[in-house]
């Protein structure tokens, strides 16, 4: 049964995403290292702590697993998280969903303790929290990481797969348990459960757009403070699913010190023109099968 609080509200959360970008006025598209370098202005400049705007990410991710949590009438949700700042957002909206009621076990690409800074705070807090967590062997492969999934779903698949593994940082190709992670998270939304990529798939990067290796194939990317240079490309769209953008709190001025604005009118042809081969997130078919996308 879904939790108490995943039904639609008066925001239209149970009526599905808009197609596209999600948003046609003031947004912007970086690159990596301007991703970097407004993290950093945030803290230097504004004393906004890196750990504010990884709380904003979340609490967006986590109210866009909420929507499709609606749509699909589910209440489980697995959030993969590497160990990384992608893997601490990840946590933190776990902590999120747990709060709201909602069934949530994470899978983390290794032990807790390799978790440094902002995600290690996270971490910590979802351990006093007693949040499900799973701590892989970083030397697991997919069929060991098949198994745990199953074993705590009890044979069933999860609603809702978050992708948390990696962020914008990865520059190579994913490898050992991280790997595994992106061919569960695959081998779970060929079976039904809704993929939600968090600031983008793992295994794509993120200024070229290209799959460096194994790469999340997501029925949804919640892309944090604006789009990334990748997702323009003609390749990254077989892995992006609709995309919407989430701001973290980040200040305008910071935002628009960098990168580049799209104008509104190009957005929404983007938007029309990938909608050809794929569209909105409506209701989940009556025969239970996966109906997320598509024409």
């Amino acid at each position: 049964d879904a939790a108490p609080n995943a039904g639609g509200t008066e925001d239209g959360m149970g009526d599905g995403f808009e197609g596209g970008f999600g948003l046609t006025h003031g947004v912007r598209v970086y690159s990596r290292d301007e991703l970097r370098a407004i993290d950093r202005a945030c803290a230097e400049e504004f004393g906004l702590p890196t750990l504010v705007l990884m709380e904003h990410a979340a609490s967006q991710l986590s109210a866009a697993e909420v929507r499709l949590l609606s749509i699909f009438d589910g209440s489980s949700v697995l959030v993969a998280c590497g160990i990384g700042n992608n893997g601490g957002d990840g946590l933190a909206a776990a902590r999120h969903l747990d709060a709201m009621g909602f069934d949530v076990v994470v899978l983390l690409a290794g032990p807790g303790a390799a978790l440094k800074g902002d995600a290690a705070v996270q971490f910590e807090v979802c351990q006093k929290a007693q949040i499900a967590m799973v701590e892989l062997d970083p030397e697991d492969g997919p069929e060991q990481v098949h198994g745990v999934i199953a074993s705590v779903f009890e044979g069933e698949r999860p609603a809702v797969a978050v992708d948390a593994v990696f962020g914008t940082g990865l520059s190579r190709e994913p490898t050992d348990v991280s790997a595994a992670l992106i061919a569960a998270l695959s081998r779970l939304g060929a079976a039904g459960s809704a993929v939600v990529a968090a600031d983008l798939p793992s295994g794509m990067d993120a200024d070229t757009g290209a799959a460096l290796g194994a790469c999340v194939a997501a029925d949804l990317t919640v892309s944090f403070a604006g789009l990334k240079h990748g997702f323009l490309t003609l390749g990254a769209q077989a892995f992006l699913g609709e995309v919407v953008v989430a701001p973290i709190g980040a200040p305008g001025v910071v935002l628009e010190r960098f990168g580049e604005a799209i104008e509104p009118d190009w957005a929404e042809r983007f938007a029309r023109d990938s909608g050809k081969d794929g569209g909105p997130l409506d209701a989940a078919p009556s025969d239970g099968s996966r109906g997320a996308v598509g024409p």
